[in-house]
């Protein structure tokens, strides 16, 4: 599988972003792909909106083509707001109709910043986002701990018996 853009509708990630993109894709589109956006409350009404973005700068091609569409999700950029089901379902679904042909999930979660520190609100973010399960159609679940090195190595820690009780 090859990632042709991670977190793709970010505001750092400087020009011809969209070209670059396809181009990417008609390269590996040979292979399973995925395309990685950047969920971001900050973001809401602006040219980097996730779901606008999109709408925007992904091709036909790319919509119908894509085999995985994921989201990152990192509370501490978001005001510490709790993803909940209420606020991701209708994302999801709007994925759905957009790619048609992808399976949707969550891609990094965690902090973006500093790991938490309390071991409680880790136990908590990684609960929530691995067990979390959308009504959308082909969703697949999934994630990426952003903090697995440093939270779930060796496989001792209690990240890792979290993560391990839920899989």
């Amino acid at each position: 599988m090859w990632e042709i853009g991670n977190e793709i509708n970010g505001d750092w990630l400087g020009s011809d972003v969209p070209k670059k993109m396809h181009d990417m894709y008609e390269v590996c589109s040979d292979y399973d792909t995925m395309l990685t956006l950047y969920y971001a409350k900050d973001f809401d009404g602006t040219e980097y909106d996730m779901i606008a973005w999109v709408k925007k700068n992904v091709p036909n091609d790319m919509r119908e083509g894509l085999t995985f569409v994921t989201v990152s999700y990192y509370e501490d950029q978001n005001e510490n707001g709790i993803m909940t089901p209420e606020k991701m379902e209708p994302i999801f679904a709007q994925l759905s109709q957009i790619f048609p042909n992808a399976f949707v999930g969550f891609g990094e979660c965690g902090y973006g910043g500093k790991t938490p520190i309390n071991a409680q609100k880790r136990k908590h973010l990684i609960e929530r986002f691995y067990s979390y399960r959308s009504k959308a159609e082909r969703f697949f679940g999934g994630g990426f701990w952003w903090h697995g090195r440093q939270t779930m190595v060796p496989k001792t820690k209690a990240d890792w018996l979290v993560l391990n009780s839920l899989m």
